[in-house]
């Protein structure tokens, strides 16, 4: 498993938070550009809004959450 991911609620305001695991090593960095890179483009996908690294060291990638409309 690449990683854990956490919903976060903060009123009607809905995140990702993606904690990637110690041991596979993603490069969160790539996955925020090129969902950058898809937004630009026009094509739908969860809207970034930044990355980084835990207290220990774990990378993470924060995003907006939007429900689909049905």
């Amino acid at each position: 498993m690449e990683a854990d991911v956490v919903k976060i609620t903060q009123g009607e305001k809905y995140f990702v938070l993606k904690v990637c695991n110690k041991h596979s090593k993603p490069d969160v960095l790539r996955q925020y550009r090129l969902l950058e890179a898809l937004h630009r483009q026009g094509i739908r996908v969860s809207e970034q809004i930044g990355y980084g690294r835990t207290e220990t060291g774990d990378a993470v990638l924060l995003t907006r959450y939007q429900r689909q409309p049905q």
